[in-house]
């Protein structure tokens, strides 16, 4: 499992740009090394340009959540 999650890492470092991680625009991130998906983030600011689960979100207004 460590050789899975350390592949992903080395993944999700190649090509790191703000424009690139796209979950704090997605509505099943709240924040952490997990989504709602339960996909890995490495760290924030990882390529996750080619996640199949993104779904762009809406800020709501009132409390700051994807919605």
């Amino acid at each position: 499992m460590s050789n899975s999650i350390l592949l992903e890492m080395q993944k999700q470092s190649i090509d790191v740009r703000p424009e690139n991680f796209i979950c704090q625009h997605c509505k099943n991130y709240k924040g952490g090394c997990t989504c709602g998906k339960n996909v890995f983030i490495a760290f924030v600011g990882a390529n996750m340009s080619d996640c199949g689960l993104y779904q762009h979100g809406k800020r709501c207004p009132h409390c700051g959540l994807r919605l």
